[in-house]
């Protein structure tokens, strides 16, 4: 009876003390893939879908047209990438007419 009260009394000190020596890990909040180095622009859309983003559409996004190269265009949908096609964008300009 003596043996079983200390062998459990040992095996509790001995998981205590390795929880103890377990590091603690931070929550993963979801937003582990933004590059705050990089600017990024919200683009709403109402439902699921493929959409054309026009020039017009990212100049109302407040995207600055005139400095954007549309060969380094990303779209992110909760952090991850997703397949776009950028129309127009052989000349490295986005142009009125690309999308």
């Amino acid at each position: 009876m003596m043996t079983r009260r200390l062998v459990l009394a040992v095996c509790g000190l001995l998981t205590v003390s390795l929880l103890a020596v377990t590091p603690a890990r931070a929550q993963a909040y979801g937003n582990e893939w933004i590059n705050f180095a990089q600017q990024y622009y919200k683009i709403p859309v109402v439902q699921r879908g493929i959409y054309r983003l026009t020039f017009q559409d990212l100049q109302r996004a407040g995207v600055p047209i005139a400095t954007v190269d549309p060969r380094r265009i990303q779209i992110f949908h909760r952090g991850e990438e997703q397949a776009i096609v950028v129309a127009g964008e052989a000349d490295a300009f986005f142009n009125e007419a690309d999308y």
